[in-house]
């Protein structure tokens, strides 16, 4: 049986063919990049600014189903040093929280959401909230969804992906792994986004089955991971609470339902068929992916324990796989991460062009050029705040956001009655309020209940006492109205 170290210099693991396989990825990635390029020259509808808008940020709206699975799977997989740090200290937790939850999120958005989502015709999430409740929701949504966006744990992940090779601090190596999807990010609309993907979904998927299927093959199943890890890693909650761990669930339903990616791509599709057939069929894959990524990293865990959780994985599978194959997986984890990176650097830079234009250039390339690059600055140094820690960014993020803007989104969708500007702008300001009270003064005393528990219960109540008003206010004009029988 083979000898692993806990810790080890990544690069002395790689050899010529290793390097030469991790830049025939790269290649691959340009060749699709120039040929997306390529389609966008020779299309007849870049006419006028408008048109062209509809180009480069929903692509023409002609994602085809083969595009879309890929696009989506690569882009909503850029936490692969987070899922894989939650199943080096967790196990079974991770393919729970960060999977079970997840698919029935993925399901539910794909039967009952992709319909109403095509039927405003909208180009962004923050334009169709404007569409259901009026110029200021969608003002204050863009707002909202810019910060929600903003790809802060995928810029860690590159840092902490460059600091394996380069002797840098995670800030400067954060600095250089965003500045470098920047330059390739700005050369296009969505379509290059896509067509990058394709080469990027292809990468990822064959490193992490690789993990897998070596680490079966050379430690044997199931029945080495029960001797080698405690218990606690074959429980759905692993050491964590029940309500910590349903908190998850909640955040992959408004994450997914929420998800300016979800709703571009959905958006772009050249049909509802292609929309709701490429979830589901995307869940199907994350599904392989998960299992790979969750049992690859209890290995991790079961062979070198002691190893730094954020690196396990990676740690593990240099040493595991022959030569060759270490450069896949290399490239497969920076597809993972980059993947999610340039999409959601180009969905909240287009809040910043299209939906807040706080920045207003005839010339739409230079327009998203700046947007793009205030984008990455602020990802950059809010990024620096959580100092590594992607779970934590990863909660407050989701969670904080997220409570503000689902259910009023999801109210404007299923019940009308409610689609009121100001009921919307007053009801994000005051979750906002309570979330920050609540994560400031209270969960110190009570760690278990997260502040998407209280951003939620005080939309719940904010809704309700709006339709009491509302439902108080009809009866006395009903009463008072001629003819009424109180009259």
């Amino acid at each position: 049986m083979p000898v692993f170290y806990s810790k080890i210099d990544v690069s002395s693991y790689l050899t010529s063919l290793d390097w030469l396989i991790f830049g025939g990825a790269c290649c691959l990635c340009l060749l699709l990049i120039l040929y997306g390029h390529r389609t966008k020259k020779f299309l007849p509808t870049i006419i006028n600014k408008q048109t062209s808008l509809l180009e480069y940020l929903l692509m023409g709206r002609q994602l085809t189903l083969p595009l879309f699975v890929s696009t989506l799977v690569a882009t909503w997989y850029g936490n692969i040093f987070g899922v894989t740090q939650i199943a080096f200290e967790q196990g079974i937790y991770n393919l729970v929280t960060q999977g079970v939850f997840w698919y029935v999120a993925y399901i539910i958005f794909a039967l009952y959401l992709v319909k109403k989502i095509r039927s405003y015709n909208a180009t962004s999430l923050p334009e169709l909230v404007k569409n259901i409740y009026g110029n200021k929701s969608g003002k204050l949504t863009a707002i909202l969804v810019f910060f929600k966006t903003l790809p802060i744990t995928y810029a860690m992940s590159i840092g902490l992906l460059l600091q394996c090779f380069l002797p840098l601090t995670l800030f400067q190596a954060t600095t250089v792994g965003v500045s470098f999807i920047v330059l390739y990010a700005v050369s296009g609309g969505l379509r290059t986004i896509v067509y990058s993907d394709v080469a990027l979904f292809i990468i990822m998927c064959f490193g992490v089955c690789l993990v897998l299927l070596f680490s079966i093959h050379t430690f044997g199943g199931l029945g080495f991971l029960q001797e080698n890890l405690p218990s606690s890693y074959f429980k759905p909650c692993g050491t964590k609470t029940l309500p910590t761990t349903m908190v998850w669930f909640l955040i992959a339903c408004t994450t997914t339902f929420i998800s300016p990616s979800f709703y571009q791509r959905c958006m772009a599709a050249v049909s509802n068929r292609v929309a709701t057939q490429g979830i589901l069929i995307s869940t199907l894959i994350w599904f392989v992916f998960d299992i790979c990524t969750t049992f690859g990293a209890m290995y991790a865990k079961a062979v070198i324990p002691e190893a730094e959780s954020l690196y396990a994985y990676l740690t593990y599978g240099i040493q595991l796989l022959p030569v060759g194959f270490r450069g896949l997986l290399l490239a497969s984890i920076a597809a993972a991460i980059i993947a999610a990176l340039d999409s959601f650097l180009f969905i909240a830079s287009n809040i910043l062009m299209y939906d807040f234009p706080i920045i207003n250039f005839k010339n739409i390339k230079l327009q998203h050029t700046v947007s793009i690059l205030i984008t990455a600055l602020i990802t950059i140094l809010i990024s620096m705040f959580f100092e590594g820690r992607i779970e934590t960014a990863w909660l407050i993020c989701k969670s904080y956001f997220s409570a503000c803007l689902l259910l009023p989104i999801l109210f404007g969708y299923f019940a009308p009655i409610f689609a009121n500007d100001k009921l919307f702008v007053s009801n994000c300001i005051i979750s906002c309020l309570s979330i920050t009270i609540w994560r400031v003064y209270v969960m110190q005393y009570h760690p278990s209940i997260d502040g998407f528990y209280i951003g939620c219960f005080t939309t719940c109540i904010v809704f309700t006492c709006y339709y009491l008003a509302n439902s108080l206010v009809a009866k006395i004009r009903t009463s008072v109205m001629p003819g009424s029988k109180a009259a």
